[in-house]
């Protein structure tokens, strides 16, 4: 047993009791809301449902006409391919016993194939002989006509280049039921019809065109030994002289290794669709129709009862699981829609389709559509309506519970009918005697709090005073010791300079006359630097000022020392400040 089973006959196993429960559950919130919330996602599913409807996505009608179709394409696949395979093999044997039939009469009159031309009597006596299996294989087949050609010509010097050939086919295919065995002839030797007593055709002839048999010439020019492999089904063309249109199944006939000439049984277009018709009684607007590929790999042909060429999209770029035919020659043709299958058929490649018309389709989904959405409607209104009664059955009583509560103190006596409500009001009446409590206990710890408050204030403000008072008294101290330590420096800077004026170095006359004499041999960076140093520059701002290294700045302080005949910078301003001295004041002495 698997664990889904296992599971299921548990749940199974435990539906007494649950029902057993469900009385109880009806006294419960949790039960009551359960159920509430079963009917509200029912409501939500049965919306989902009628979006998707709305939007195509789910539509069960869909899924109908796509099954049938496969269906009818399925069964038209299988009796379309028994029935060509089963008269391609018919022309297979009928290939061989002409080909037989060519050879032994060759021999008899001791001639060549291609000396059959313009040799009317060896050719008539080939289709005498072949009469018989021609006839007696149409109606062994489920074809409209069958014939054969041979690669020669009663007259080889007419310019339509017609080939011998002898076609018979069954008249009035047209009707309703079977069609019936009468044969007329189409090509073939004229003695021979009025031997057997068979109808010429109005516009009979000898021979045939070769040209008005499609892919004749491919099956000619292209020699495959085993006849199995070397027939097709030709694509479908128009009869001459005819308002019909059929398929061909085309065998070569053989002759010593090469082609000498086709078997062919036609496959009218009507008999393909008596055949082939779809009865359903579902979908009526159903047919099956066979398409023939072209030089660009694609595939057209006519749909049941409309003469334009049709062209389906190529099976491998299908929309939705279904192929869409638009008329190539009239834009004014009624687009289809439906199912193909691409059938080989010997060498040739077709294309088999179960289609109907587009409006058809578009109509039978949307009343598919409009059935489903007319039951989800009802569905979705029975929903609403079930969630409209739970609500009012089961919610507006405890609302009004809620309200009555609301003018009444909780002392436990009022009764909700509802289990959870009642041990919710419980609950809350002891929460409000433990509120009691706290509040009361709140209330001491509040009034033991404010007499604590009243004596922490009072003492924060005698300690307000008493900082005020002490930083009155420091504030007088340090003005004492601010003006002590002021007159001790006024009295420390009176020893300083008297200590400085007896430091100053003395001033020799002769030097200083020296001094005042070499002055002018300074040159003008040398007069620069002398000025700067009286302005009290330092040597580095004379750097900065006159962007010179120091390296450069101490070779002019060299040469202003030893023209003006003293030993550091200190002398030079010691005697700098002595010639100022009799010079205006802050200005700079011209010498």
């Amino acid at each position: 047993m698997s664990k889904l089973e296992a599971r299921v006959y548990s749940l199974i196993k435990q539906l007494p009791n649950i029902i057993k429960q469900l009385p109880e559950m009806n006294r419960t919130l949790r039960g009551r809301l359960a159920v509430y919330f079963v009917l509200l996602l029912c409501c939500f599913a049965t919306g989902a449902i009628l979006l998707l409807s709305l939007l195509g996505v789910l539509n069960p009608e869909d899924k109908n006409v796509q099954t049938a179709m496969d269906y009818e394409l399925k069964s038209a696949a299988v009796k379309v391919n028994e029935e060509v395979d089963k008269t391609a093999a018919i022309g297979i044997g009928l290939s061989r016993e002409i080909s037989e039939i060519v050879e032994r009469k060759l021999l008899a009159r001791q001639i060549e194939f291609k000396d059959l031309n313009n040799n009317p009597e060896a050719l008539e006596d080939i289709q005498a002989a072949v009469f018989g299996s021609l006839r007696r294989n149409l109606h062994m087949s489920s074809s409209s006509g069958a014939f054969y050609m041979l690669n020669a010509t009663v007259n080889s010097h007419v310019p339509d280049k017609t080939k011998h050939a002898l076609y018979l086919k069954y008249i009035n295919v047209y009707a309703d039921s079977k069609y019936n065995d009468t044969l007329t002839f189409i090509r073939g030797i004229p003695s021979l019809a009025r031997k057997h007593q068979i109808a010429m055709y109005t516009s009979w002839q000898l021979e045939m065109l070769p040209s008005l048999l499609p892919q004749y010439n491919h099956v000619m020019n292209n020699y495959v030994e085993d006849l199995s492999n070397a027939w097709l089904m030709t694509q479908s063309g128009p009869i001459r002289d005819t308002w019909e249109r059929a398929h061909y199944i085309l065998v070569p006939i053989h002759l010593q290794g090469t082609n000498i000439g086709v078997v062919g049984f036609e496959m009218n277009d009507l008999v393909f669709q008596m055949k082939y018709a779809i009865h359903n009684p579902n979908y009526p607007q159903l047919s099956c129709n066979l398409f023939d590929s072209n030089e660009q790999d694609s595939f057209s042909g006519r749909i049941t009862g409309i003469a334009s060429e049709y062209t389906p999209d190529r099976t491998d770029n299908t929309i939705d699981g279904y192929s869409y035919l638009s008329s190539n020659e009239d834009s004014t043709a009624p687009p289809y829609i439906g199912k193909q299958m691409v059938m080989n058929f010997g060498r040739s490649r077709h294309l088999l389709t179960v289609v109907m018309p587009e409006s058809a389709y578009n109509s039978i989904i949307n009343t598919g559509r409009l059935k489903l959405i007319a039951m989800v409607i009802i569905i979705l209104i029975a929903f609403a309506l079930a969630c409209l009664w739970f609500s009012h059955r089961y919610v507006v009583p405890i609302v009004d519970t809620i309200e009555h509560l609301k003018d009444k103190h909780l002392d436990g006596s009022l009764d909700s009918n509802i289990v959870e409500i009642n041990d919710f009001l419980d609950y809350l009446s002891d929460k409000d005697k433990e509120q009691e409590q706290k509040l009361y206990a709140l209330h001491q710890q509040k009034n033991r709090l404010e007499i604590e408050y009243t004596a922490l204030t009072e003492e924060l403000e005698r300690q307000k005073l008493e900082a005020e008072h002490n930083y009155a008294r420091i504030h007088m101290e340090l003005e004492d010791q601010k003006q002590q330590a002021f007159a001790q420096y006024q009295q420390a800077k009176a020893q300083l300079d008297s200590l400085l004026a007896k430091q100053q170095p003395k001033i020799d006359n002769s030097t200083y006359s020296l001094f005042v004499e070499q002055l002018k041999n300074l040159t003008n960076k040398e007069r620069q630097i002398f000025d700067m140093y009286i302005e009290g520059k330092t040597g580095k701002d004379i750097q900065e000022i006159l962007e010179i290294t120091d390296n450069t700045l101490k070779y002019h302080n060299k040469n202003i020392y030893s023209k003006l005949g003293v030993k550091s910078r200190k002398e030079l301003l010691v005697y700098a400040k002595e010639l100022q001295k009799g010079s205006a004041p802050h200005k700079k002495i011209n010498f």
